[in-house]
């Protein structure tokens, strides 16, 4: 006896996949839509978009500035310590170009 059964399922399985790779997309042409999209948004509504940008952002900034802390701000000790002199350098002297004129005569 052969087992029919097991192919059918395999051949029905294999045919389904198969429609679902020819009909599915690259998750690029995804983007390309959603970019697109954002796009054409942009350039028709972006002047509107700015300025509702700008406004949340001040009111955002004020609310920031002025709003009640829940806990006083502490201050906190800080230690600095020396790291040490830095190395006295020698001056640099000034190229024969550059220098008093009366000692070359």
């Amino acid at each position: 006896m052969k087992n029919h059964g097991a192919s059918r399922v395999m051949e029905t399985a294999f045919t389904k996949t198969s429609a679902l790779l020819l009909f599915a997309e690259h998750p690029v042409f995804y983007v390309k839509r959603v970019t697109d999209f954002i796009d054409s948004m942009i350039d028709e509504h972006g002047d509107y978009m700015f300025m509702v940008a700008v406004f949340v952002s001040i009111a955002f900034l004020l609310w920031f500035l002025t709003r009640r802390r829940k806990a006083p701000v502490r201050d906190f000790p800080v230690v600095i310590l020396p790291m040490g002199q830095a190395p006295k350098r020698e001056e640099d002297q000034e190229p024969p170009l550059f220098g008093n004129l009366d000692d070359e005569h």
